[in-house]
């Protein structure tokens, strides 16, 4: 018989959601067959049968929030699951659903409403439950006045809410979007974030780039020359290189950089693993293969593990300057900004982009993460070593 296992699809991953049954109980799978729809804190994922047989159980359903390594069905021949009874015998197993939100009402109290007769009368033609006229009533009798002033009340309210309320749609925080709604959130508490930014002129980076392209018929983006220059520049600056465990700081010996993309309102960070030992155009096919993986949704989890530094761009949208987010554990990011054209007196046109480093100030400080933009900005100004 074999065991379904909830997986552990990534280090950072601690519990995964059910979101499809492929499946159903009592019928035969293939090992390798897909069965089930997993969405991790970073992906959505199928996961396929460890064997053949029959799908004996399936012990949790759609919707449900499981921990990593718990059994989640059994795969087997008619007969085996005599002794699993059901998922107590296994390591128990904290499940989670999503949160609903939920409106707590008051019970009434059981004491009894006292109104005259034509109170009760015009409540009853009004259909008005006495029992909303206690805080009126205040312990008195209530009056027939009482249930007027209470449908008067009531009618303007509706009349109000008729003008100025907007009809509004609950959206539940969840999936991937609640995952960076967590990381964000615990980025903001714990890191004490700071921002430097500098403007490098690349001017001749964008010339090296169009002959480039024209000459090989390629198509490398300023991003690329970004990634490279960021990748050197790590190098030569490897406390940017690192993350924070607990009192730790790691020093990682890999260039693992985290490439931000944006998608149906979710950002997304594959990475390129020692991204200084690519060259321009190893880097540049890279990206472009992991934005296919996120349009297609064909993302692996090796695809979005190990990064070591971000680098997310928004120059496309025209933006001059923004405040990335540190993406814990690491402890910096760099924000790509927009190709802004500046002319001299003379006429001469030089083109800017500004860099702006977020970086966490409880491992790094404002000197060295000058000097780490400095030495960025001469990589980028100088775009014939990125290419060499």
């Amino acid at each position: 018989m074999f065991k379904v296992i909830m997986p552990k699809a990534g280090m950072t991953m601690e519990e995964g959601t059910i979101i499809k049954w492929l499946k159903n109980e009592g019928e035969r799978v293939q090992e390798g067959e897909d069965i089930l729809t997993i969405e991790t804190n970073k992906i959505t994922m199928e996961e396929p049968a460890p064997g053949d047989g029959i799908l004996l159980k399936i012990l949790y359903k759609e919707g449900d929030i499981v921990p990593v390594s718990t059994v989640i069905a059994y795969i087997g021949e008619e007969g085996e699951l005599s002794d699993v009874s059901d998922r107590k015998t296994e390591a128990p197993a904290e499940v989670r659903q999503p949160e609903k939100f939920e409106q707590k009402i008051e019970a009434p109290r059981p004491n009894k409403i006292m109104a005259s007769p034509a109170a009760k009368q015009l409540a009853k033609e009004s259909g008005i439950e006495l029992s909303l006229m206690r805080q009126a009533a205040n312990g008195d009798v209530v009056k027939k006045k009482d249930i007027a002033e209470y449908i008067k009340s009531a009618s303007a309210e509706t009349q109000a809410d008729k003008k100025g309320n907007v009809c509004e749609n609950r959206v539940k925080i969840e999936g991937m979007r609640r995952t960076i709604y967590s990381r964000m959130s615990k980025s903001h508490a714990e890191v004490a974030a700071s921002l430097v930014t500098i403007q490098a002129d690349v001017t001749k980076m964008l010339s090296l780039r169009r002959d480039i392209n024209f000459d090989t018929g390629r198509h490398v983006t300023v991003n690329d020359f970004v990634l490279k220059a960021a990748a050197n520049t790590l190098k030569a600056y490897p406390a940017f290189n690192a993350s924070i465990d607990g009192e730790y700081i790691l020093m990682h010996e890999h260039i693992n950089i985290c490439v931000a993309v944006g998608i149906e309102g979710l950002l997304i960070v594959p990475v390129i693993k020692n991204a200084d030992r690519l060259n321009l155009f190893d880097i540049s096919g890279k990206v472009k293969s992991l934005v296919e993986k996120v349009k297609g949704n064909s993302l692996l989890p090796d695809d979005l593990d190990g990064g070591t530094f971000t680098v997310s761009n928004l120059g496309m949208y025209g933006i001059n300057h923004f405040t990335p987010i540190v993406n814990l554990p690491q402890v910096a990011i760099l924000g790509v900004c927009a190709v802004q054209r500046y002319f001299s007196e003379a006429g001469k046109s030089t083109d800017g982009m500004n860099l702006c480093l977020t970086y966490d100030h409880r491992v790094l400080n404002g000197v060295e993460s000058a000097m780490f933009l400095c030495h960025l900005k001469e990589q980028l100004e100088k775009p014939l070593g990125l290419v060499l």
